[in-house]
């Protein structure tokens, strides 16, 4: 239980870190929102988790400079917000059996846990790229050489 409790804390405290990201360097960046997205992005509490992950998780690739996208078929995908639906059993109880946690739960749970993983470790390197690129002035070449910036 304590898993997917802390799991979903470090989901959502990533996911408050990437918006206040889109909000704050948007602009800098170029990155281009719709008013709606703006007033979603500004509200943390509006919306279901899914609808607010996906606007998140999309908005910061395109803040990143594209590249990455949230499939909604794909299977480990499927699996993390099955892991969250977990969570919010164990959370917010309406019967004795959400208290339970089967096997198959804990598999797909490792999948999705692994997706969530793999997806903002890309994330990262995709804004890592981009950061680079817009101020290559404030990196070592070393620093540089790993964003595969010549010069």
């Amino acid at each position: 239980r304590n898993v997917f409790r802390c799991f979903s804390a470090w989901v959502e405290g990533n996911l408050a870190l990437f918006r206040k990201a889109i909000l704050l360097l948007r602009d800098s960046f170029n990155a281009t929102f719709s008013e709606k997205e703006i007033a979603l992005l500004s509200d943390d509490r509006r919306g279901s988790f899914k609808d607010n992950f996906k606007l998140i998780f999309d908005g910061f690739a395109r803040l990143a400079g594209g590249g990455f996208k949230v499939e909604p078929d794909d299977r480990a995908y499927q699996d993390f917000l099955s892991s969250i639906n977990v969570r919010d059993c164990l959370m917010h109880p309406k019967k004795l059996s959400d208290l339970d946690i089967t096997p198959e739960q804990i598999r797909v749970a490792a999948s999705g846990f692994k997706w969530y993983e793999t997806k903002t470790m890309e994330m990262m390197i995709l804004m890592g790229r981009r950061f680079a690129a817009s101020y290559p002035t404030l990196l070592t070449p070393e620093e540089r050489s790993l964003f595969g910036l010549t010069s």
